[in-house]
């Protein structure tokens, strides 16, 4: 089983990243983080007491943003999981993280990084049958990316993208997982990502609906 934050955090070892500033309300993405050697990340969530921290729960204004400005040093990208907590702090620590980086450099800045191109998502159904509808991962980083003129570039790790498919596919020896797309299945419930990755790989896909 292959997740959208496994390939991340694959992904991330390989561009040498060692310092994210990671966005996320749910412990897999940093545990993914931790099996490929990446420890040293800022993060929004508290893995051992399994909780957003409270910190990241406060409005956005200049002295909360100086609060964090020590933890954000030397931070390499940023790193957009689903984040159920995503509010005007977190947008605008990750925003001043890549300007500052835009800055020291010149111009560029640290990468910004989102597990999944999803506009959206379903989290469940109302009694009358509804469904409740979420905002998926690839809208919070474009949150992040539409406050620069023009919008900064996302780098998408996560399905329907070719680096993970190119992850997957490729031989061991390239550094890849050599999965054979003949015998996997690519099962999700979203058509413009989930299914479309197994269109693009050549994967059979299980569409939950």
């Amino acid at each position: 089983v292959v997740s959208a934050g496994f390939g991340t955090a694959i992904l991330l070892k390989q561009m040498g990243i060692k310092r994210p500033f990671v966005l996320t309300s749910t412990p897999g993405l940093l545990e993914e983080l931790d099996l490929v050697g990446i420890s040293e990340y800022v993060s929004t969530f508290d893995k051992k007491k399994n909780a957003q921290k409270e910190e990241y729960l406060c409005p956005l204004a200049a002295d909360t943003v100086q609060r964090f400005a020590g933890d954000l040093n030397g931070v390499d990208a940023v790193v957009v999981g689903w984040d159920f907590h995503l509010n005007a702090l977190t947008v605008g620590l990750a925003v001043n993280a890549l300007r500052w980086s835009m800055e020291e450099s010149g111009g560029q800045p640290i990468p910004l990084i989102t597990c999944s191109s999803d506009s959206g998502g379903v989290l469940g159904s109302l009694e009358d049958g509804r469904k409740i509808r979420a905002v998926g991962n690839g809208a919070m980083g474009h949150a992040i990316a539409s406050c620069f003129d023009p919008p900064l570039e996302q780098l998408f790790h996560g399905k329907p993208s070719p680096t993970l498919r190119n992850l997957l596919l490729e031989s061991q020896d390239a550094g890849g997982f050599g999965v054979d797309p003949a015998t996997a299945v690519m099962i999700g419930d979203t058509i413009e990502t989930d299914v479309e990755f197994a269109n693009s790989a050549g994967m059979h896909s299980l569409f939950v609906l």
